[in-house]
């Protein structure tokens, strides 16, 4: 039990779980504080200065409630990519980037240099482990029957608020879900570039939360960047309030076709409950692609389980599909993105395969228009399909 404790300007990292195999831990209650991030942000056990936090974590099975973190380059920290095997004793016996986390619950991150929360590159699986937190199995993506080895249920990042932070979220992620998340007035409300479907097969991504800007606060932005991939992004009961917006208030596919991030890009971001009302007026509300390869402002779709989520319709596709006013989808203003809005069963459409065999071309309803050539569509609204 780590509790209750104040730290102040604790060098590389306020409190750590350096090898991989702790775990049943609780840190909680704790006010970890850098009165600059360059005082904290200093090499460490063979770590460059960028590899710091004030709770830094490679052994993820622990519980981290209620604690504050204020001024390190990045508050709560999670590199378990960067250290696949473990550290220490534990070298070779751990999988740290795929072992489940505790329970993260109320934890605040404000006024970090770089990033807030920070989980990076996390797919938490069905580890067995012995009683030295050595991992016996689990660590494959899939089970030895081919089913998903993502941990089930998911885990869950609850009541996180964070707020001052120019980033808040992960690189890479999946089987965690974020319930009742409050981003506030951070240079990204969220930052996210690729995802799965989850494992369980009822979990959110976000559901009951705020995506926050204060105007009269001359810190930060309004822009949700989410992430791309053959998956179903569920982002439900979510309120935009303030401004100024960015891009966008929820931006699909953050980088997607770049490296490092989600591809194909056709992800599908299924609203509910999603109240823009509270928004800046006149601000964008969605767009499709941000910061992406041509593909990726072509080939998200937005879907609606509700009839408010979407302004009314149930689904919407890129401006750059346009047989899809054939079908009777309407094009909007720029508050969508210029989007076509339908209320259509549209859906993703993936085809696998293992070597290049060319590009393919996809007819029929919405595809039936002359290819546009020119970029982003690159042939995508007729059906031109190209592999990735």
């Amino acid at each position: 039990l780590i509790d209750q404790n104040t730290l102040w300007d604790a060098r590389a990292a306020g409190i750590f779980t350096e090898d991989g195999n702790e775990m049943n831990n609780i840190i909680s209650y704790n006010a970890i504080i850098c009165s600059h991030w360059k005082v904290c942000a200093v090499p460490w056990l063979g770590k460059h200065a960028g590899s710091n936090g004030g709770i830094y974590m490679i052994g993820m099975t622990n519980d981290v409630l209620y604690n504050r973190i204020a001024g390190y380059e990045i508050g709560l920290y999670t590199p378990g990519s960067a250290f696949p095997n473990g550290q220490g004793y534990a070298w070779g016996k751990v999988c740290p980037q795929f072992t489940p986390f505790g329970v993260i619950k109320g934890n605040v991150n404000h006024d970090n240099a770089r990033y807030g929360l920070y989980l990076d590159n996390q797919y938490p699986r069905n580890l067995e482990r012995d009683e030295n937190g050595f991992v016996i199995g689990g660590c494959p993506e899939f089970t030895p029957d081919g089913k998903d080895n993502g941990v089930s249920p998911a885990n869950v990042v609850e009541d996180e608020f964070d707020y001052h932070n120019e980033f808040v979220g992960v690189y890479s992620l999946g089987d965690v879900s974020f319930a009742r998340f409050v981003s506030l007035n951070n240079g990204h409300s969220f930052y996210w570039k690729t995802s799965k479907n989850f494992a369980d097969g009822v979990s959110h991504h976000f559901r009951d939360g705020f995506i926050a800007n204060k105007k009269e606060d001359a810190y930060g932005q309004l822009k949700f960047y989410g992430p791309s991939g053959p998956f179903t992004f569920r982002f439900t009961n979510m309120t935009f309030l303030g401004g100024p917006v960015g891009e966008a208030a929820l931006c699909a596919g953050q980088h997607c076709g770049r490296g490092g991030a989600g591809g194909p890009c056709n992800v599908q971001y299924l609203l509910e409950g999603v109240d823009w009302t509270r928004l800046m007026a006149w601000s964008q509300k969605i767009k499709f692609g941000v910061h992406a390869t041509s593909f990726g402002f072509v080939q998200p779709i937005f879907l609606a389980a509700d009839n408010a989520s979407l302004g009314g319709y149930r689904a919407m596709v890129s401006q750059h599909l346009n047989g899809f006013a054939d079908m009777g989808c309407e094009q909007q203003d720029f508050q969508w993105d210029s989007g076509f809005a339908c209320n259509l069963p549209i859906r993703r459409l993936n085809f696998w395969g293992n070597v290049e065999q060319g590009n393919l071309t996809l007819t029929g309803p919405g595809y039936d228009v002359d290819p546009n050539l020119a970029y982003p569509s690159y042939g995508l609204n007729a059906g031109l399909m190209q592999y990735e």
